[in-house]
């Protein structure tokens, strides 16, 4: 995962957490980006759950 020099890259993110949810099932996209030290934020991430 890219998470670019400029600050958080947040479709990298948002990639990232889907393929969590795909992978995992729903429920642990938020667990995922609150260890890369992201607050879940749907409309950027477009979680499911």
């Amino acid at each position: 995962m890219d998470l670019g020099e400029l600050g958080v890259a947040w479709r990298d993110l948002a990639v990232a957490s889907r393929s969590v949810t795909w992978n995992t099932g729903p429920g642990r996209e938020g667990l995922f980006l609150e260890t890369h030290g992201v607050a879940p934020d749907p409309a950027r991430h477009m979680l499911t759950s």
